[in-house]
């Protein structure tokens, strides 16, 4: 229960702080996560998904900290958190590993979206006059 709240906190977070283009990074990982476990097999389509997913939102999440605010503590945090997922398969701690990396990756969530993201919506006209834009 307590994962589904600080997953929601960092899409409110994202929302909060306007970083529209980065709320479907937690809220997406939260429902495709949740599709995979509620029947989980390990050779699913469904488990594709959801890994490659986290594996895509990761990388956007990198490509839209490079101006951030809090670019080298979220590099950081993250840098951290990708280490535990090797050490759960060699050292087979993968449990608390797992839990480590769901930890990790929201707490460099909630640094990312704490400051200022550079904004891509800025280059579709579209988003311009809907929305306020307090990113640089």
């Amino acid at each position: 229960m307590e994962i589904i709240l600080v997953i929601s906190s960092c899409g409110y977070l994202c929302y909060f702080k306007r970083h529209y283009s980065l709320a479907p990074v937690p809220l997406g990982v939260y429902v495709i996560s949740l599709n995979y476990w509620r029947h989980p097999i390990h050779s699913s389509l469904r488990r594709k998904i959801d890994i490659t997913y986290v594996c895509l939102s990761l990388l956007y999440q990198v490509w839209r900290s490079v101006k951030a605010q809090y670019h080298n503590m979220y590099i950081l945090i993250m840098s951290i958190t990708i280490c535990f997922f090797p050490l759960g398969i060699w050292f087979w701690l993968g449990t608390f590993c797992h839990g480590m990396c769901h930890v990790g990756g929201n707490i460099g969530n909630i640094i990312l979206y704490s400051g200022s993201v550079f904004i891509i919506e800025r280059k579709f006209r579209i988003f311009r006059k809907y929305l306020k834009i307090n990113e640089f």
